[in-house]
């Protein structure tokens, strides 16, 4: 029983959070190891793309227990 849910909580955790989303660039927020960067940068290219713009990475860091990562973009 306690297996099934801790996959239940590690499943129901394994997604990129949008911590923010404008005209103007994204944040993305996402567990180490649950996501490859490009993936996210990706998300970022679709998401600045529909202003006609590009994605540029402007900040990239990750918690000080090295838990989750978050990736800053700016549209240009």
């Amino acid at each position: 029983m306690c297996i099934a849910v801790i996959a239940v909580v590690i499943t129901g955790c394994s997604s990129v959070d949008v911590l923010t989303k404008t005209e103007n660039g994204a944040s993305y927020e996402y567990l180490i190891g649950e996501f490859e960067t490009i993936e996210v940068v990706d998300m970022a290219k679709e998401h600045c793309g529909k202003y006609g713009k590009f994605a540029e990475l402007t900040n990239r860091y990750s918690d000080a227990h090295r838990v989750f990562n978050t990736l800053i973009f700016s549209c240009s």
